[in-house]
């Protein structure tokens, strides 16, 4: 399980890093999230 959160964060932070126009405040929210999912 904690393989598939670890990959799950990983596909998000690239997900971010090519969607530069999310703001940074959001990119927290959903690292807030998938820490404690």
């Amino acid at each position: 399980m904690e393989e598939t959160k670890a990959s799950l964060l990983e596909g998000l932070k690239l997900f971010m890093e090519e969607n530069s126009e999310i703001p940074d405040v959001l990119k927290g929210d959903y690292e807030i999230v998938f820490a404690f999912a």
